[in-house]
Formats: C-alpha cells, sequence, structure tokens
C-alpha cells in the first residue's frame, strides 16, 4: 500500500491525465449507449442503397445491370490496380450529399462522392473509397491508406462528420455516436 501512494505521489501528472482520459472514454462510451436507438433508425435508413445511386446518378439501365456480386473480394480480382487507376476511370460521380447522405460510397466499379466538401476532404474520400473498390474491406485499413494520401484531409473529414449541421442540443448524442465512429473506423471496430 505505501509503494502504491508513493507511485501516486510521484507520477501526479500521468494519474490526473489517465483519470482525465478513463472519464471521457466512460462518458463517451455512455453517450453511445444512450443515443444508440435513435442513431440507428435515423441513419442507416436514411442510406441509399447502391442501385439507388447508379439509378440518380447514371441511368436506369446501368441500375439494372449492377449485381451484388461484382464487389471483388480480392484486389488482384479487380481491373484496377491502383487509387489513382480507380479515380481516373470516369466511374467517380459527385453528388449532392441530399442524396448520399454520407461523405463516400464504393459501389464497385463506381464511386459516389459528396459535392459540398473542402478539396482535401474530397481527395481524401476519394481515396478512400478507392481503396474499397481495390478490394479493401475494412474501414480502418482503408481510412489509412487514404490518410497517407491525404493527411489533412482526413482531419477535414473527422470535423465535417462531427461538427456538420450541429445543434447544440443534438451535441451529447453526435459525440456518443462519433465516439461509435471513431472505434468503428480507426480502433478495428472495438
Amino acid at each position: 500500500m505505501l509503494r502504491f501512494k508513493s507511485f501516486i505521489k510521484r507520477h501526479r501528472l500521468f494519474v490526473v491525465l489517465l483519470s482525465i482520459v478513463l472519464f471521457f472514454v466512460f462518458l463517451f462510451e455512455l453517450l453511445s449507449w444512450v443515443c444508440l436507438p435513435g442513431f440507428k433508425n435515423r441513419v442507416y435508413t436514411q442510406l441509399p442503397t447502391c442501385y439507388d445511386l447508379i439509378k440518380y446518378s447514371i441511368s436506369t439501365e446501368a441500375a439494372l445491370n449492377y449485381g451484388w456480386g461484382s464487389n471483388p473480394s480480392d484486389p488482384s480480382a479487380s481491373e484496377f490496380v491502383d487509387v489513382e487507376n480507380v479515380l481516373a476511370s470516369g466511374n467517380v460521380y459527385y453528388i449532392g450529399r441530399n442524396v448520399l447522405h454520407a461523405n463516400g460510397r464504393a459501389c464497385y466499379p463506381y464511386v459516389f462522392i459528396a459535392d459540398d466538401m473542402p478539396t482535401m476532404a474530397t481527395r481524401y474520400v476519394e481515396a478512400h473509397e478507392a481503396f474499397h473498390i481495390l478490394g479493401v474491406r475494412s474501414e480502418t485499413q482503408a481510412n489509412y491508406k487514404a490518410a497517407l494520401i491525404e493527411p489533412l484531409g482526413m482531419v477535414q473529414v473527422v470535423f465535417i462528420s462531427v461538427f456538420g449541421n450541429l445543434k447544440l442540443v443534438d451535441l451529447p448524442c453526435r459525440l456518443g455516436v462519433s465516439w461509435l465512429l471513431f472505434k468503428a473506423y480507426f480502433l478495428w471496430g472495438l
């Protein structure tokens, strides 16, 4: 017991910082559990299917020809070899956020990007979705790989996702939901 007290006295700053971090982790976990049911009903029901995006942006015929089995299971099954190849393919479409309800969406071989983001954020989302087209299934891996291409764009996308169209009454739930998204996108879904 005496050792523990002396450790705390010697490492006060560490103990205070660790306490603050643990407090916020607990708070965000609590907010995510309280707000989760409303978040799922509000967000996931708004996301359009790939069929709807292709029909809206390209044509009904292209949407009818779109199949769920057309997404490659590994990058070698794709005709694309790198991110630049995917973005230069002519299959990248910029559409309104009111239709997309997200920053981007990959529907092999098409990429849909929200048209209202800053340039660096747009380049980051393009790279992120291109990695999905190349066969990267994990959101975390796609985020990290895209961040190597456009690091400041990733920071912009995080701020847009957390604080875009924020109302003060929505702040607690937005923080809880942002914690869930952070865990899903950057901590391998812990």
